[in-house]
């Protein structure tokens, strides 16, 4: 069998593994346990992190050696600085994706009032999920496992980048309610993510992701001052600047990366 097709299905049937695991373990928790034991949000909470925990513990397990060969680096500030400006640089970058069909049609932005019932006691598990255990699991499989699959072979970035992001965005891909836009924004998030991996490694990898969780968790426990301000901007020309700028700051990024691979190839 032809290499390259090798990498490919064993890829694919990674992320199939992935997905069936993670989400297997997922519905048939809920399925077999009582109802009458989910009578607190918390008990929720710490069932639906169980299949996370399950799929990082058989993640590691399973590919330790490999990801051993990552690069290990010590946190710098001139690095952190870095990622957290790609973090809100991809926000920004997304955001006319988010909200194409308001584009497409030029409306203003509706006016919403949300009543945030966020407690941190309660939400402790649910905020370990999204800002700790989803970005390490999913760092260490796309990137970790699945994009140093394809670099490792052919030393090809930008292959390596899209064919790792686009299984990045098919696990996000709900069939019972089709979102393109979850796929598009999670596709350029996966590359925005590998490339910081090539660059750091896979901690700056984990840290940018949970930034970036954070960041929504932020938002959305925000949300009507986040409505303020974007009623403000309406696609403005001071909209249409900041996201230029997260544009270039991400092509930026990216041109640096591919420019060092290249050398690193040629040397």
């Amino acid at each position: 069998m032809n290499t390259k097709i090798h990498i490919y299905l064993k890829a694919i049937i990674l992320t199939a593994l992935y997905y069936l695991i993670l989400n297997g373990t997922t519905l048939i928790l809920f399925k077999t346990i009582n109802t009458d034991f989910f009578d607190s949000d918390i008990k929720i909470q710490i069932v639906d992190l169980i299949p996370v925990v399950l799929t990082l513990s058989l993640v590691v397990l399973i590919f330790k050696k490999g990801l051993n060969k990552n690069k290990t680096v010590s946190i710098k500030p001139i690095n952190l600085l870095s990622i957290i400006v790609l973090v809100f640089a991809i926000r920004l970058f997304n955001d006319p994706v988010y909200r194409f069909s308001e584009l497409l049609n030029y409306s203003e932005i509706p006016k919403e009032t949300f009543q945030s019932n966020f407690k941190l006691n309660t939400q402790i598990f649910f905020m370990l999920k999204i800002m700790l255990f989803v970005p390490v699991l999913e760092e260490i499989f796309f990137r970790g496992v699945i994009l140093n699959l394809f670099f490792k072979k052919n030393k090809n970035v930008l292959i390596s980048l899209l064919i790792s992001s686009l299984l990045f965005a098919s696990i996000h891909f709900n069939p019972i309610s089709i979102n393109y836009i979850t796929i598009i924004t999670a596709f350029s998030f996966g590359i925005v993510a590998g490339l910081i991996y090539l660059r750091y490694g896979l901690l700056y990898a984990s840290i940018f992701h949970m930034f970036h969780n954070t960041l929504w968790l932020v938002i959305k426990e925000n949300r009507n001052q986040y409505w303020d301000i974007l009623k403000e901007l309406n696609f403005g020309v001071q909209y249409w600047i900041i996201i230029i700028i997260s544009l270039s700051i991400i092509i930026i990024f990216a041109k640096k990366e591919l420019v060092c691979n290249n050398d690193k190839k040629t040397t």
